[in-house]
């Protein structure tokens, strides 16, 4: 199983995510991420279609575009080894801060490894914000209090993140239905972050 989809990348620029490694837990992306084709075809398969999308867009004829970025997803060796050779960016997916600094220490020496560029920064965190502080060993970034999530978004600025996307999806099909908790959460985080910078 591996994906591809597309979605906003750094500024008004588009972007394109893989997500899918033989070696991650696929979650709530399995559905999506079902209909590219079997698990254990997953590693080839996923590489072939990233070189592939890497080679159209290299054609300024066909594509006029321009420089579209490439985020890949992945948790372990292989997906971070992925990204190194085909993306962009790297995107975990709703991660500890703790976590993700200690994988960005890996692709960097994956990226020494393979002889190229350490690839951008750019997570999808989850964003659930809640009236009382979260104790911090049991939440992933973009969870707890207001002051916890402008943290966390300070602390990924500092790993070099390029971009952040905030997902307010929770779990539940039926919140497509009432979005409204959503913008409003994203709408508190956006005022936050301007506050802050008028400070």
């Amino acid at each position: 199983m591996a994906g591809l989809t597309h979605g906003k990348g750094f500024g008004d620029r588009h972007g394109a995510r893989a997500h899918g490694s033989e070696d991650e837990d696929l979650g709530q992306g399995a559905v999506v991420l079902s209909r590219v084709g079997p698990a254990n075809e997953l590693p080839p398969r996923t590489d072939e279609l990233l070189r592939d999308i890497r080679k159209a867009w290299e054609n300024d004829a066909d594509y006029r575009s321009g420089d579209i970025p490439i985020w890949v997803g992945g948790r372990g060796d292989a997906g971070l080894r992925r990204t190194v050779r085909y993306g962009d960016a790297w995107h975990p997916l709703r991660e500890r801060v703790d976590w993700m600094r200690g994988a960005l220490d890996r692709l960097k020496a994956l990226a020494d490894e393979e002889g190229r560029p350490v690839p951008g920064f750019a997570p999808r965190i989850l964003l659930r914000l809640t009236d009382e502080p979260l104790a911090d060993d049991v939440r992933v970034a973009g969870e707890g209090s207001i002051d916890q999530v402008m943290g966390d978004l300070d602390e990924l600025r500092l790993l070099g993140a390029e971009a952040v996307v905030l997902d307010p999806f929770l779990g539940d099909p039926a919140e497509t239905e009432r979005p409204e908790p959503a913008w409003q959460a994203l709408a508190t985080v956006a005022a936050a972050w301007k506050n802050r910078k008028h400070q």
